[in-house]
């Protein structure tokens, strides 16, 4: 009875579980049903987010690529604009560039007149020293007051065929004149005026100084026009060339080219600088038939050193190798294996003399002298009239043969009384050839 009353308690027990788990069971079920719609309302809402995101990607992709297409198309007209542009700079470029050049060459021109202008402020000043170099009628040609002792330089061939002349001064006072002396090698002629005058004389600069292209201005009395101003440029420096005429030759050293325009009446008249300082004394020009702008002065070096020996001892006392030299063709050149025709050819030679003392040959190419090469023949000549004195020595740099060698020679002595002379009346190494060809230049 027990046991039954157990087992039915058991039973009881294990019933009651079982409905108590199946409730639970139906009621998690329950809960589960419940959710179900809520899920399918979840998956539905997913899949139109889904499907809206898709959408807006889709739309962004179409975007982005048009955005592609745009920067493609923009960075196209970018290029044709900058290359629009560019070619328009270029073309004002250019014109800028045109301009420029206009304003250069204003400025050269203006460079070149600045000269004028600038002596032309004390043209009174640069006025002062000329005077008019008279027969007593009419001009002959120009001088300038070279010092405070009153004496007067000018052109030798202005004065050489006169026996007395007579100056006009910039104040118009009218003074006679003694001789003093001329050098005819040179062209340099000194006289003194016959009363004192207060005009301030001159001022120099050394012609050393000088380059091509440097301005220059002559101040004479051309064709009885007194007082005229021309301006040009140095167009070569340390010229040897003949100067006068077939009747009588110039041989003159050392010359300033220069361009300025200069008539018959400027020979004598003062070559300045831009500053109003004497550099050289025109002496000629070249005949317009053969050239035009081809004119020359006596360098202020080479005056001022015959002025002073001339003032001081009545001649021109100077120094020379004793030889004769020519510039080198180009067949000369080549005929004696040589690739350049820079330096002169010695052709004959004085005995006794400083070149032939130092060992100097005929045929031997003088290529220095001194401190400077020797390009041509004018740079040799130029540097002995310019630049030496009797007994110094200078150093000489030959090629004889082929081989480069030095010598060293003491300049001898020679006196300008006023003829025209040169050193030719001396004895030859070899006779000098009797007629008066392109070759029969003095030597020096």
């Amino acid at each position: 009875m027990r046991f039954e009353t157990g087992a039915c308690l058991a039973l009881a027990v294990l019933v009651t579980a079982t409905s108590v788990t199946g409730y639970t069971i139906y009621g998690q079920r329950q809960d589960i049903d419940s959710l179900v719609p809520q899920i399918a309302t979840a998956r539905a809402e997913t899949a139109g987010f889904t499907a809206t995101l898709k959408a807006a990607s889709d739309t962004y992709e179409d975007r982005l690529a048009s955005l592609d297409a745009a920067a493609v198309d923009l960075e196209g007209k970018i290029e044709e604009d900058t290359n629009a542009v560019t070619a328009s700079l270029g073309v004002e470029r250019d014109r800028v560039n045109s301009l420029g050049d206009g304003f250069s060459s204003l400025a050269r021109r203006a460079d070149a007149i600045k000269p004028a202008f600038k002596v032309g402020k004390r043209y009174d000043a640069a006025l002062g020293p000329v005077v008019q170099i008279t027969d007593g009628e009419s001009t002959i040609g120009t001088g300038f007051l070279y010092d405070k002792e009153g004496h007067v330089v000018t052109a030798t061939h202005v004065v050489e065929d006169i026996d007395s002349v007579t100056v006009v001064l910039s104040d118009g006072t009218v003074c006679g004149t003694s001789r003093v002396g001329v050098s005819r090698q040179t062209d340099v002629a000194v006289f003194k005026l016959d009363k004192p005058t207060g005009i301030t004389p001159a001022t120099y600069a050394s012609s050393s100084g000088l380059a091509p292209g440097d301005n220059v201005l002559a101040l004479g009395h051309p064709l009885d026009l007194t007082n005229s101003l021309n301006v040009g440029i140095v167009s070569q420096l340390h010229r040897f060339e003949n100067v006068g005429t077939r009747s009588r030759e110039r041989w003159l050293a050392d010359l300033i080219q220069f361009d300025a325009p200069v008539n018959s009446g400027d020979s004598g008249a003062p070559l300045y600088n831009e500053d109003g300082k004497v550099v050289g004394m025109v002496v000629a020009r070249i005949h317009p038939l053969l050239g035009d702008g081809l004119a020359f002065a006596v360098s202020s070096e080479v005056l001022q050193n015959v002025a002073d020996d001339l003032i001081k001892r009545r001649a021109w006392h100077y120094g020379g190798l004793g030889v004769y030299a020519v510039d080198i063709t180009p067949g000369e050149a080549a005929g004696i294996g040589r690739a350049t025709t820079r330096g002169a050819r010695v052709t004959n030679l004085q005995v006794r003399m400083a070149g032939s003392e130092a060992g100097i040959q005929k045929d031997d190419i003088i290529i220095g002298i001194g401190s400077i090469t020797v390009n041509c023949r004018s740079d040799l000549y130029s540097y002995v009239i310019a630049r030496t004195v009797p007994g110094q020595t200078v150093t000489l740099k030959l090629v004889r043969g082929g081989v480069e060698t030095t010598v060293s020679a003491k300049m001898t002595a020679f006196v300008d009384t006023g003829r025209f002379e040169w050193i030719s009346s001396m004895p030859w190494t070899d006779p000098p050839t009797p007629n008066r060809s392109a070759e029969a230049v003095p030597g020096i």
